[in-house]
């Protein structure tokens, strides 16, 4: 299964992350999570 999670911002184009790829933001500094994580998590995967 591919896991992608398109993150969209108001002054910025879309950007999409796969699987283990780190999503990181300056608003929630020191979180780092991955999109297989997210979907893990809510037992999806």
């Amino acid at each position: 299964m591919r896991i992608n999670v398109t993150i969209f911002y108001p002054d910025a184009r879309p950007q999409t992350k796969n699987g283990a790829d780190s999503l990181e933001d300056s608003l929630l500094e020191g979180l780092q999570i991955t999109p297989q994580q997210i979907f893990q998590q809510a037992g999806i995967t």
